[in-house]
C-alpha cells in the first residue's frame, strides 16, 4: 500500500482555505486535501525500495517532487509506478492531488473517482474539482454524499454550503455554514457571505470578527470593507432620519 502525499495549497486565496472572491461573495472552500492513510509512514524517494524497476521507487520519487511542488515531474514519476505495478486506492488519490496541483481538474477527479470508496476524502475532493470545471450538480452530488458518511464533514458543509449560495439558495447556505461553524469557529468567514448576500452586515461583520479571532487571517480584508460598508449605511439611516424629523 503507497503513502499519501501529503496536502498542498490550491492555487485559490479563501477548503480554511477557499477560492477567490466572486462578486460580493468569498465562496470558500475548505482545503479538502487531507492524507489517505494518516498513520501510514511516508515513502521518500531517497528512502524507496527497490530499483528504478520498482513501483515504489517511482512512487517514492513522486512524492519527493511534489514536496518540493515539482509537478510535472511528480505526475510523470507517479505514471511510471502506474506502468510497473497495479494501482491501489491510494496511488490514485496520490495521482488526483498532482492533478490537481496542476490545474488538471477534470483527470484529477477521473483519479479521485478511482480511489472511492476506500479513500473517503476523495468525495470531497471530486466534488471541488466538479466544481471547478462547471459541473456543478455533480459537486453537489458528492458533497451530500460526503456528509451521509460523516454529518460533521466540515470541508463537505463549507463547499456544499458555499455551492448552494452561488446558486442563490442563501436559507440551505446558512444552514449548512450554521453547522460548520459549530465545529470550526474560522469558518465564520464563509458564513459571513450569507449575511452579506442577505444584506445582514452587522452580522456579517460580527461573523468575520469571530473568524479573524479564531486565526483566519485572510477574513481581514473583507471585515474593514464591510465595516466601512456598516458605517456609511449607519450614517445614511441617520440622515434620513433628520431628513424627515
Amino acid at each position: 500500500m503507497s503513502a499519501s502525499l501529503p496536502a498542498s495549497p490550491p492555487p485559490h486565496a479563501g477548503l480554511g482555505e477557499g477560492r477567490e472572491p466572486s462578486g460580493p461573495l468569498t465562496l470558500g472552500v475548505r482545503l479538502p486535501f487531507v492524507r489517505a492513510l494518516g498513520s501510514e509512514a511516508r515513502v521518500h524517494g531517497e528512502k524507496a525500495r527497490g530499483g528504478p524497476q520498482s513501483s515504489e521507487h517511482w512512487e517514492g520519487l513522486a512524492q519527493s517532487a511534489y514536496e518540493c511542488e515539482d509537478f510535472a515531474t511528480a505526475e510523470r514519476c507517479m505514471r511510471r509506478a502506474f506502468e510497473l505495478g497495479d494501482g491501489d486506492a491510494t496511488m490514485y488519490y496520490n495521482l488526483g492531488q498532482i492533478l490537481y496541483a496542476l490545474g488538471d481538474y477534470g483527470g484529477a477527479a477521473e483519479a479521485y473517482g478511482r480511489s472511492l470508496p476506500e479513500v473517503k476524502s476523495a468525495l470531497v475532493n471530486r466534488g471541488l474539482c466538479w466544481e471547478l470545471t462547471g459541473f456543478f450538480d455533480r459537486a453537489r452530488i458528492d458533497y451530500m454524499a460526503a456528509l451521509r458518511d460523516d454529518p460533521n464533514d466540515v470541508d463537505a458543509l463549507v463547499n456544499l454550503g458555499t455551492l448552494e449560495l452561488s446558486g442563490g439558495d442563501v436559507a440551505a447556505a446558512r444552514d449548512l455554514l450554521s453547522r460548520a461553524t459549530a465545529l470550526d469557529e474560522t469558518c465564520h468567514w464563509q458564513l459571513a457571505d450569507v449575511h452579506e448576500e442577505a444584506g445582514e452586515l452587522r452580522m456579517a461583520v460580527q461573523s468575520l470578527r469571530r473568524a479573524i479571532a479564531a486565526g483566519e487571517d485572510r477574513a481581514r480584508p473583507q471585515h474593514v470593507r464591510l465595516r466601512r460598508r456598516l458605517r456609511l449605511q449607519r450614517r445614511t439611516q441617520a440622515w434620513t432620519r433628520r431628513a424627515r424629523s
